[in-house]
């Protein structure tokens, strides 16, 4: 029951009608017994300061930041924590005191499952897929977790440089960017032991496009696919054909969201609970 204690989180973004956060982020709140609300609200670019100054002044505990506004509203905090420094988006807000401090839970939110898993990264030889932030976010996870290569791969060479720039001081000499073609595809997927696809490639409504062939993905290949809608993207179905491991989009939007939980309410997020309403939700959008 909303009352006049109760305390304020939310998502702001353009477009922000489907997204899965406000069912996963109540059902939360409502597991964990807190009095706290979770509501979306659509910002265009050209209001994302009069939203953010709203917003702090209703004194909400925090909030989410989705696209298009990681990076713009940066020069709107108050603060950042070191975890947006790299990455330089942000894509949770908290409350400290009367400031607001922006944080990147990608880092974790992408580590999560492979630590689940007991998946050790050490050594391992991997390839990622995309330019863009939840490209730089699975980068800067991947380097710190020791991993002995990463090769990225993207269409757009801008991006790549940007991307390579602002992570070299994180990754050093073990990052590689390419240019994706179906050569160097081949040639980076027959030599990695994970592949992780960080482009939009798959998503619903294009539910039939795979950013790698088929005939790529082998028994011994670990696939993680960022994508979470549809649940299983014809790259993890191809993935699930050959024998290969594999690990679904949704599990990296919960456990990001667990962060923001646990930040904003200073309790244990339950996980299961939001795994739950995830699924649910998605169920809802798309049955794919």
């Amino acid at each position: 029951m909303i009352d006049g204690n109760t305390k304020v989180c939310g998502i702001i973004g353009d477009p922000i009608g489907h997204s899965l956060s406000p069912k996963m982020h109540n059902a939360a709140f409502e597991a964990n017994n807190l009095n706290f609300v979770y509501a979306a609200f659509n910002v265009k670019k050209d209001a994302l300061r009069d939203a953010v100054a709203g917003l702090k002044a209703l004194g909400v505990v925090g909030f989410n930041v989705t696209i298009p506004h990681k990076v713009d509203v940066i020069s709107y905090l108050d603060d950042l924590d070191v975890s947006v420094r790299a990455l330089t988006a942000v894509n949770t807000v908290v409350r400290n005191g009367s400031s607001l401090v922006g944080f990147n839970t990608d880092v974790e939110g992408f580590l999560s499952p492979l630590r689940s898993r007991g998946i050790g990264l050490s050594g391992t030889k991997v390839t990622v897929l995309g330019a863009g932030g939840a490209a730089r976010a699975c980068v800067a996870g991947l380097s710190m977790e020791g991993c002995e290569s990463i090769t990225v791969l993207g269409r757009t060479v801008s991006r790549l440089r940007e991307l390579s720039q602002a992570l070299k001081g994180l990754a050093g000499n073990k990052m590689v960017t390419r240019p994706l073609t179906s050569n160097t595809l081949k040639e980076t997927v027959e030599a990695s032991d994970i592949v992780v696809n960080a482009t939009p490639i798959g998503m619903h409504p294009n539910i039939s496009d795979s950013p790698v062939p088929a005939e790529l993905l082998r028994t011994d290949l670990l696939v993680y696919d960022l994508v979470y809608n549809p649940i299983k993207t014809t790259l993890l179905k191809y993935a699930e054909s050959a024998g290969a491991s594999m690990i679904q989009g949704y599990e990296m939007l919960v456990a990001q969201g667990a962060v923001a939980f646990r930040l904003w309410t200073q309790t244990s997020p339950p996980i299961e609970v939001m795994e739950k309403a995830a699924l649910e939700g998605l169920g809802e959008h798309h049955e794919g």
